[in-house]
């Protein structure tokens, strides 16, 4: 018995549906997700108190608006048979997780791809955090006809957002391989490893972030961090 519904609520045990024919799930205006397959897990309420349960969800393609620009969500082609796009709601603690497979993304002179992304969002009360993990990331901005170029390859980023109903905060801790390319024959430039790491909460910070199994730390101790402005 998958819904029993009773003189104080119902319960759902396990139920799913596919939305095929151009169906298709809106997150926010942001997150458009195409033809998903939605799995509704343990919902139960009682009249009086909330929903809980979790909505499952997956993909072959999804698309991210970003404002100036859109990003495809497609499977990693390094791994057979994987989603473009899974995840989960907590329907009482109401904590979004995704995983993205391949994320590309083209912006006027600038081109940013990962192989894998994982986002995590819960909002309690008047605040939120934000978990944002991408590995296999790709950045190139400059020219597209063999003139000069920047490039950033093989990155990862780890990012946390806070925000405690007046103020937005984050730290940021990215790292990848610099080269600048096209440049004239005898000049070349690159590093081995670049790391950028920002932390303007004002306080320490102990997060980690799972991409695929691969877990990005993102940590700040007291004195790596300086005041919001």
């Amino acid at each position: 018995n998958n819904l029993a519904i009773t003189q104080t609520g119902f319960t759902i045990g396990s139920v799913g549906f596919s939305l095929t024919d151009g169906g298709s799930v809106s997150l926010g205006g942001v997150l458009t997700i195409a033809n998903p397959t939605v799995s509704f897990v343990n919902v139960a309420y009682s009249v009086g108190g909330s929903l809980t349960g979790t909505l499952q969800f997956q993909a072959a393609s999804a698309s991210l608006a970003l404002g100036v620009a859109t990003a495809s969500i497609t499977p990693n082609t390094a791994v057979p048979g994987s989603p473009g796009l899974s995840g989960s709601y907590d329907l009482a603690s109401k904590a979004l997780q995704l995983t993205l497979g391949q994320v590309n993304v083209a912006l006027p002179l600038i081109t940013v791809s990962a192989t894998g992304m994982s986002l995590f969002y819960q909002a309690t009360g008047t605040t939120s955090k934000m978990l944002l993990g991408a590995t296999g990331v790709a950045i190139t901005a400059g020219s597209t006809t063999g003139g000069p170029a920047l490039a950033i390859s093989n990155a990862t980023l780890a990012l946390a957002v806070f925000n405690n109903g007046t103020a937005t905060t984050y730290a940021l801790d990215a790292n990848g391989a610099l080269a600048i390319n096209g440049l004239p024959g005898d000049i070349s430039f690159g590093a081995g490893n670049v790391e950028a790491r920002i932390n303007n909460t004002g306080l320490p910070v102990n997060e980690s972030i799972n991409v695929n199994g691969t877990l990005l730390p993102l940590i700040f101790g007291a004195s790596e961090t300086v005041s919001p402005t």
